[in-house]
């Protein structure tokens, strides 16, 4: 599989996470970056993809008004906080 050489700097917790994940896997920190990277795309790609169906939905079918949402968030909330001191 052929690809494009980069150069990418990492701060230096990244740096040394990834440093610390390669050695405890036994591979090179450059091709444990490049699978870390291809995942992270997929998974953007992906919620980009949902993201721009919902909004496709929203202004094919219309939205919530904003104090439904809200009432319903705090609808969430409330049980949320009942269930916890229950």
């Amino acid at each position: 599989m052929g690809g494009e050489a980069m150069t990418v700097t990492l701060s230096g917790d990244a740096a040394d996470k990834l440093r610390r994940l390669s050695e405890a896997s036994g591979h090179d920190p450059a091709s444990y970056l490049g699978v870390m990277l291809d995942e992270y795309f997929e998974a953007d790609m992906a919620e980009i993809a949902e993201l721009k169906r919902r909004i496709a939905d929203v202004e094919e079918n219309g939205g919530l008004a904003h104090e439904d949402v809200v009432a319903e968030i705090r609808a969430m909330l409330d049980s949320a906080d009942k269930r916890r001191t229950a």
